[in-house]
This record gives structure tokens, sequence and C-alpha cells, in this order.
């Protein structure tokens, strides 16, 4: 054990950088099988394991480490906010290992199995384990009794948000992901098929990214219910995410990834066989393992510093808001969804809106929750809506946020019609430029809430009353005639 202890002091020195984001990394442990890896919040305390040896504990933020607990099958590891309560999982026949003294002492709980993963809400209380072959289990207690939940599985990743009421866990044998939202009490299958191996959320369970050894990422922003595919298809083995969500790091047998929008793009980092992984809440701390190879550390990270858009239910053509050289002057941004755009012309203010919360582009219809967004967003904008008839069709605006085209309708008014086109709307100070094709309608919003369009369907022709009476007549003398035959 000496020995190692040396080795750690001498490669403590060693710094370097991967390219991309200019994350700087320090070597801190050399060569081990090293797996699993947790911290707390802040990143100063920090517990590793790895297959088949020693749990390390670290109190000076990864800086230096001191073995606890030998075993002979340590897996994964999980700890609370402010790193008091952990708990590691041992395979291979082995136990959940609890600790409420920050990692110093450990005791064996739980049942003997395949113990896979762990996780833990941030004031220790809540926790969930997976076993391999078995059950998933919840504990109430800070994991000293432990209740069997969901049905037998090759069980693998789990995540919870921190007050315990999302949690999301993993199974490899090519099924969906399994998602509960009452604490870990029933549990349903979400997303696609396939091999998943891990999964992380963030602190209030809304974004979550899982990743699977057969296929790209994948990541849900409405607390696991639906799921899209992101980043390139591989091996995946790990993946963490800041409290926030926005930074988000993922690794698999090649590289290491990392997005700084919520998981929407991923930028390659560095090669290596990247197997555990852990981020302080604000990504200011992120530990890596190479596996068989090192422990790197990553430290003043300012990756959060600026705070970019959530547009995660928006589709191709949206900005690509991380890759932005300023975030507060954005030149035609554009939100895209498969009902229609926005698109301002000037420049705007997008450092940590929530578009998916507060911008909607739904079925012939746009509206903006402006009390919630920047004032920037306010302005002119290119409005298209999609599949609408323009032979056909009346315009309403509302001066107030509305979150359908039926609502919209039935609070604003009319304030262009097809005779609009190649014109402005009734009141140019709201909308100019109408122009309507390809079942495209197009304008000019001169400032929001909301916009909805109807389809007028045309009138039925009217008759008077001598008209009416002489076509029942006609048809009266037709019966007389048919009878008389």
């Amino acid at each position: 054990m000496r020995c190692k202890i040396v080795l750690i002091l001498v490669v403590m020195c060693v710094v370097f950088s991967l390219p991309v984001l200019a994350i700087n990394w320090t070597v801190v442990l050399g060569a081990n099988n090293w797996y699993g890896v947790a911290m707390s919040s802040d990143g100063q305390i920090q517990t590793l394991c790895t297959e088949g040896d020693t749990l390390y504990v670290s109190n000076d933020s990864g800086q230096s480490w001191t073995p606890k607990h030998n075993s002979s099958s340590r897996w994964d590891v999980a700890m609370s906010s402010n790193g008091t309560y952990q708990t590691a999982t041992e395979y291979y026949g082995g136990r959940l290992i609890v600790s409420n003294d920050s990692g110093q002492t450990w005791t064996p709980k739980g049942i003997s199995g395949n113990w896979w993963d762990v996780a833990i809400s941030s004031n220790g209380t809540l926790q969930t384990a997976t076993l391999n072959g078995g059950n998933i289990y919840i504990s109430s207690d800070y994991g000293q009794t432990w209740t069997s939940k969901a049905s037998v599985n090759s069980w693998r990743g789990v995540a919870m948000s921190a007050d315990g009421q999302y949690r999301t866990a993993c199974t490899d044998t090519y099924q969906k992901l399994y998602v509960s939202n009452d604490s870990g009490q029933t549990w349903s299958p979400q997303g696609s098929i396939g091999s998943w191996e891990d999964v992380a959320m963030s602190s209030n369970g809304r974004f979550q990214t899982a990743i699977r050894d057969d296929g790209p990422l994948s990541v849900s922003s409405d607390y696991g219910l639906t799921w899209t595919d992101k980043g390139a298809s591989s091996n995946y083995n790990n993946v963490a995410m800041s409290s926030t969500g926005q930074i988000q790091i993922a690794g698999n047998i090649n590289t290491l990834y990392i997005s700084t929008d919520y998981g929407q793009t991923w930028n390659d980092t560095g090669s290596g066989n990247w197997r555990g992984l852990a981020m302080s809440s604000n990504a200011s701390i992120i530990t890596a393992i190479n596996y068989t190879s090192q422990v790197l550390v990553s430290y003043n990270n300012s990756l959060e510093n600026v705070s970019v858009p959530i547009s995660t239910k928006f589709e191709n053509g949206t900005t690509i808001w991380a890759a932005v050289s300023d975030i507060h002057n954005i030149p035609n941004a554009t939100l895209v969804t498969d009902q229609g755009r926005i698109q301002w012309p000037g420049t705007i203010d997008a450092e940590g809106q929530d578009f998916d919360a507060y911008v909607k582009i739904g079925n012939k219809f746009v509206s903006l929750n402006m009390p919630y967004l920047n004032p920037t967003l306010n302005n002119t904008a290119h409005v298209q809506m999609w599949g609408i008839d323009c032979s056909h069709f009346k315009l309403y605006y509302s001066s107030s946020f509305y979150p359908t085209a039926a609502s919209i309708i039935a609070h604003g008014g009319i304030i262009a019609t097809q005779a609009n086109i190649g014109g402005d709307c009734t009141d140019p100070s709201i909308c100019t430029n109408v122009a309507c094709s390809a079942n495209t309608l197009t304008f000019t919003a001169q400032h929001f809430d909301g916009f909805a369009e109807q389809d007028e369907t045309p009138p039925i022709p009217e008759f008077g009353t001598w008209a009416l009476l002489l076509a029942l007549g006609i048809m009266a003398l037709g019966v007389i005639n048919m009878r008389r035959r």
C-alpha cells in the first residue's frame, strides 16, 4: 500500500490539456482497475472504486487519496450532496456498503448479490440500488434497510433527482428505460429499446441523459417521459452532469465527449477508455477515470459561467446556442419545430432563456410568454406557419400568452385574412408583410405575444325564400311524374 501512495505523489505533478474546450486535466492516480467515482456537490469530498480492490477517499477535491475498506468486488459509489452519506455497490455476490462519515468507515447492508449501481438523494435519506439479475431496491433511511421494487431484470445504471421523486434505471437486455415519478414505488418503460448502461439527471430531474453500448446517447427534457437520440453511436460506459443539466460529460471505450447545452450537441475532448465520471454541481470540478490507466481531475472550469438557452424541443434549423460567439448579441436567432419557424433579424440576448417552457410553435400558432423572456425577443421577427390553406385563412392576434391555437383564437381578434396577402395586417403595428404560398403563411411580427391561424371554411351559398320554394316545387313535380310512370 505504501508503494501506491508514493506513486500518487509522483504523478500529481503531471498536467495536460485536452482539445476543443481547453479543459485542463491533472493526473492524480496512476494505473489500476479504476471503475466508479462520486463527489459531493462542491467536489471537495470524492470516493473512487476499483474493480476488485479498494475504495479510495479524498477530502481535498481529489488532490490526494487514502485507501479505505478493502474488498474483492467493488463496483460503483454514490454520495449525498455534502458527502456525509455514501453507498457503494459490490458485485460478484457482494453487499451494499454504507458510510455515514464521509467514507471513513463502511458497513455492509442489504442482501448478497451482483449489485451494479446506486443513486442517492441530496440529503442522503433516499437511495436506489440496482441488482443485476434481481430487483431494484430502494431505501428511505440512509441505506440502512432496503425494499425490493420493480421486477427481476438485468439492471444497470440508475439516477435520481435531488429530492428523490424522479428516478430512472437502465437495463442492458434490449428493453426501454424504466422511469419512476413517485420516489421509486412504481416504474414504467419509456424511450426506445436498447442495451442501456448508465443514466444521469439534473437535480430537479427535468434533464436526463442515458447511454448505451449499441447506439447514440438519448436525452430527455421532460423528466424522462420522452427521449431523443443525440451524439454519435458508440459503446458508451458512463455519463455525468451538472446540477442544472447544462454541462454534461459522457465517455465510451474510445472518446470522452462533453456538452454545454443540455445534451443537444457533443464535442470530442480526448481519447481513452473512459469508465467512471463525476462532476460538481456547477461543473467547476470534473473527475474522469481512464480505465486501467489514470484518474484525472479538472479544476476551476468555467463551463457554466454562461447559461445557454434551453431549447431541447426544437428541431434542425434552430440556432446552435453553444456555438455562438456572444450569447448576449445573437443575430438572426432562429427557433424551428415541425409546425413553424420564428427568426429575429436583429440581435437578441439568449442567456438563460427557457425556450422550451416559454416559446410555443405549434399547429398553426406561435406564442411567447414575454414576462418570462428577455425583452430583446419582443421585437421584429419573421414568422412562418405551415400547413395553411392559403385560399381561406384568418390570422388572429392575442396580446397575452396562450399555449394553444384555440385559446389564442378565443381570446384574440382577427388581424389578417387572405385579402391581406401582399400587404400588411389590418394593424401594421402588430404585423406586416403577409404572404402565403405552398401552404406556408409568412408574416413579420412587430412584437409578441400570440398569433394563431384558423382556416376559413368557404360559406354555404345563401338562397332567398322564393328560390327555396321554387326548388321544393321542382322536387315535388319530379316525384309526381315518377308515380305516374
